[in-house]
């Protein structure tokens, strides 16, 4: 769960199970001079990077979204988005538009 003011991201914190107010689910983008920071080899999930900035008063951009969002990170997931993008693709197309 993200808390946001002014584009800003002011706190998150990771739950297991999604509350029904603001989730992040993003796209992240993150300067190579800002990982340095963290060890070089080993995996760092965007919750951890996202909270080590927050911690030094370093609030990342934050844009929210209200279109359709579906998770591809699953075999099962990336099917169903292959699915559903035939009936959904004229609506997305026109969102962008």
């Amino acid at each position: 769960m993200m808390k946001m003011e002014d584009g800003r991201v002011l706190s998150f914190i990771v739950k297991k199970q999604p509350p029904p107010s603001s989730v992040s689910k993003s796209i992240s983008s993150v300067s190579k001079k800002h990982l340095e920071r963290f060890t070089k080899g080993l995996p760092h999930g965007f919750d951890e990077i996202t909270c080590d900035f927050i911690s030094r008063d370093q609030f990342p951009v934050g844009y929210t979204f209200d279109g359709y969002w579906l998770d591809i990170g699953r075999p099962d997931d990336y099917d169903r988005a292959n699915k559903e993008r035939d009936a959904l693709e004229s609506s997305l197309l026109a969102r962008i538009q």
